[in-house]
């Protein structure tokens, strides 16, 4: 190891002297040596021959840069003996530092000849480790051994243990108590036949430090599982039954213990323990739910772990409760009372919510009331969108600017919301007379618990049903409950658990911001009036497939629906579409099916470009069509010419944008090929270098090292679907490629956009594999245009 040594010898004179070169003229340094270490350092300042001479400070000066002075890194000290002991610490490890000695003589400061010296590198510090040992493995423990021998130079180990991992993920990080740190272990619990691994580790004052991974898969004891029989349930009432189990054959195995796990589904099943031994065993359970499916399973205990039964099902008997007239529920203490009370149907208007006086219940928005004037209930809900429309006419008429007239999606003032989270209990309700209203409950992520619900008898009050394509009407229509509202409920997230809901006269959907589709609404067929307002997170219309007729069809303000998938099944709207300030609607996708409707308003959905929906519609009605303020707004007479987008217009792209048209090539990553080599990378620019790991999506290896779900890779890249012969004015790019699964890539086509580069290039997926299954992909893309 490199010593250190700093010896001054130092002749001054008797006096204060002035003359500073005669001071210097009469001074020696030398070096003695001293310790190096990973963060410190020591050495020793020697004078010699310093009788008769003033001293007033001493010490080392020392830093990183060459020459130091008093002005950086100091160590004061005065001389004891002739001499000073430095110690200089806090250093940086693997870094060269440079020091001098100083002494202050009068107003001089004198400094020695500069040494230089390089503290140790901190790998150094790291511990040697045996790597883990598994014994006494079984089929439930497994004991691991390791140990840790201090590095002779550096660090002292204060702490060991293990990290026993499960399927590469920690699962136990164990401290072992221990002096002895050559020899260590620790026993972990393990389920037969499941693989795991364990490293050990050990501290010391420069870290914490691992030895290499060790892995095993447990034991699989056969001869050591018993077998467990059920019997069909039996005694079963509305909310009682009696489970009998049986284990047949212990396998010379002491059974600890043995009982029942049940549930509403095969993965919701709860433990219901009794019993022991190897003899049959019973118990009843209590407190279901009447008219309920159940799924059981019998499950024994041995000291090698817990086996089950087949899955038996059964059915509780089912007791009608009637509650008579309307329930309002304005919080978690009425939906908890009222659960409590097991009613079956509500011959009346079930309210979950707080109104607008942040009192509970608040009337339905589409109560019927006492008035069935259809015509003036929903002209009230019109008013805002009748007046935005005006205001269009108007700044049209004056030759204004109309594209920033008002806000599209004005921000409702809403009271307080209810604190009812939780109706997961309702799910005895299988019957609602009345309107069936859930509004301003912003702690509501599920209304799954009316999944039992049916729609009550016909309801005898509505127009009739659907006209033929002249327009003449064929039959009454038949409705269930009078309406379902769903208003402003901010934090639910699918409507999943109304599939038994069938024909509600009227459908509101308005102000749930974290809705994206309507998964839920799979029984909706017929419905007289249907409004979508102001669901900020819906993208697509999906779970409305089964819907065939509707009244009039209000959808506005829903800025992130991009267009109508989910309406392919809808052949009507008797009476008005409207469609207005959907701000990133593009196409009308979706009403392909669509054949009648008498009136149909188009109106501010600023990025709607495409009508190619509306062919049926155009060329087999004769209906008022008003569009107005969207991106394309094209006449009655373009459309039935079959100019259905801005491309059929001849609209043109940017033109500084480069069009890559030229020959299309192959590009193919194998799976399990190396992402970080040039060979399975696209490098389509400087700047573009398009790969795949081992799973998820595509990323940029020009500036990602993997693939980032969070910040959508890959980098300076966006995706749209189509292709550039398309118009790549009239597609809609987004930052990534798929906002899901990937395996349905294979076949489509897309546009790439090189958003720094100015680029669009065709590119057509070929293959792709799904899972961690090695990541491989292909496609054909199209090159730089040929000049």
């Amino acid at each position: 190891m490199k010593k250190l040594i700093y010896a001054i010898a130092m002749v001054m004179l008797f006096a204060n002297c002035d003359d500073e070169e005669e001071i210097k003229n009469n001074i020696e340094f030398t070096l003695t040596e001293f310790n190096i270490g990973i963060t410190s350092a020591t050495a020793e300042v020697i004078l010699e021959d310093i009788e008769g001479y003033s001293i007033e400070n001493s010490g080392v000066a020392y830093a990183t840069n060459e020459t130091p002075t008093t002005d950086d890194m100091t160590y004061a000290a005065q001389f004891e003996d002739d001499r000073i002991s430095v110690n200089l610490s806090d250093l940086t490890a693997d870094t060269t530092y440079y020091a001098r000695a100083y002494v202050n003589v009068g107003d001089n400061v004198l400094y020695s000849s500069q040494i230089s010296f390089k503290t140790k590198a901190l790998d150094k510090a790291s511990p040697t480790f045996m790597t883990p040992v598994f014994e006494g493995m079984s089929a439930t423990k497994v004991s691991v051994e390791s140990n840790a021998v201090n590095n002779a130079d550096y660090g002292t180990i204060t702490e060991v243990g293990f990290v026993f991992m499960k399927d590469g993920m920690a699962d136990v990080t164990t401290m072992v108590e221990t002096e002895d740190f050559s020899s260590f272990s620790a026993e972990f619990d393990v389920m037969q036949g499941e693989s795991y691994s364990v490293k050990s580790y050990a501290v010391n004052e420069f870290g914490t430090f691992y030895s290499e991974v060790t892995a095993i898969v447990a034991d699989w004891v056969e001869e050591a599982v018993p077998t467990v029989s059920i019997s069909e349930p039996s005694d079963i009432t509305d909310v009682t039954v009696t489970f009998t189990g049986e284990v047949t054959d212990d396998r010379d195995q002491e059974i600890l213990s043995t009982g029942f796990v049940y549930g509403v589904s095969e993965e919701l099943l709860e433990p219901q323990t009794k019993g022991s031994g190897s003899e049959g065993f019973t118990t009843q359970v209590q407190n279901l739910e009447g008219g309920t499916v159940y799924y059981v399973k019998a499950y024994a205990v041995n000291m090698y772990g817990t086996y089950y039964s087949e899955i038996v099902s059964f059915t509780t008997d089912y007791t009608e409760k009637i509650k008579e007239g309307d329930v309002i529920l304005g919080s978690q203490e009425d939906v908890d009372m009222f659960v409590s009370e097991k009613y079956t149907a509500i011959y009346g208007d079930l309210i979950i919510g707080v109104d607008e006086d942040n009192e509970g219940g608040g009337p339905p928005p589409f109560s019927r009331g006492v008035s069935d004037n259809t015509n003036e209930r929903r002209h009230n809900y019109k008013r805002r969108t009748d007046a935005t429309r005006v205001e269009y006419r108007r700044a049209k008429e004056l030759g204004g600017d109309i594209s920033g007239r008002m806000d599209p999606n004005p921000e409702p003032e809403m009271p307080v919301g209810s604190d009812i989270s939780d109706i997961s209990g309702l799910m005895s309700i299988s019957e609602i007379k009345g309107e069936l209203t859930i509004f301003n409950n912003p702690s509501l992520t599920s209304i799954s618990g009316l999944g039992n619900l049916v729609s009550s008898e016909g309801y005898d009050q509505g127009p009739p049903g659907p006209p033929n394509r002249s327009g003449r009407m064929e039959e009454e229509m038949e409705y269930g409950m009078p309406s379902i509202s769903i208003v402003y409920n901010e934090a639910l997230t699918s409507l999943e658990g109304l599939e038994g809901v069938v024909n509600p006269y009227e459908v509101g959907i308005i102000g749930n911001t974290s809705l994206t589709d309507f998964t839920g609404l799979s029984g909706l067929i017929n419905v007289d009036e249907f409004y979508i307002y102001d669901n900020s997170s819906l993208l697509n219309l999906s779970g409305l497939e089964s819907l065939e007729y509707i009244y009039y069809l209000d959808l506005e303000y829903n800025n992130s629906l991009i267009n109508l998938d989910g309406l392919q099944g809808l052949t009507s709207v008797s009476d008005e579409l409207y469609i207005y300030g959907n701000t990133s609607l593009t196409s009308l996708s979706g009403l392909e099916n669509l054949v009648y409707a008498e009136d149909v308003y188009i109106g501010n959905n600023w990025s709607l470009s495409n009508y190619s929906a509306l062919s049926k519609l155009v060329s087999e009605s004769e209906l008022d069509l008003e569009i107005y303020g969207n991106l394309y707004n094209p006449s009655f007479e373009d459309l039935i010419e079959g100019d259905y987008d801005m491309y059929s217009q001849g609209n043109v792209v940017d033109e500084t944008a480069i069009l890559w048209q030229g020959p299309t090539i192959p590009f193919t990553k194998e799976d399990g090929a190396d992402s970080s080599l040039e060979a399975n990378q696209d490098r389509i620019t400087d700047e573009v270098w398009l790969t795949r790991g081992n799973n998820g999506l595509l990323y940029n290896a020009y500036e990602e090292m993997v693939y980032r779900r969070s910040e959508y890779s890959p980098g300076y890249v966006q995706w749209a679907n189509g292709t550039i012969e398309m118009g790549v004015e009239n597609l809609d790019f987004t930052d990534y490629l798929v906002d899901g699964n990937a395996e349905n890539l294979p076949g489509n086509s897309f546009v790439l956009y090189l958003a720094n580069e100015n680029i669009y290039i065709d590119i057509k997926f070929t293959s792709w594999t799904s899972g961690q299954n090695g990541g491989g992909f292909s496609y054909q893309r199209s090159t730089a245009t040929p000049e």
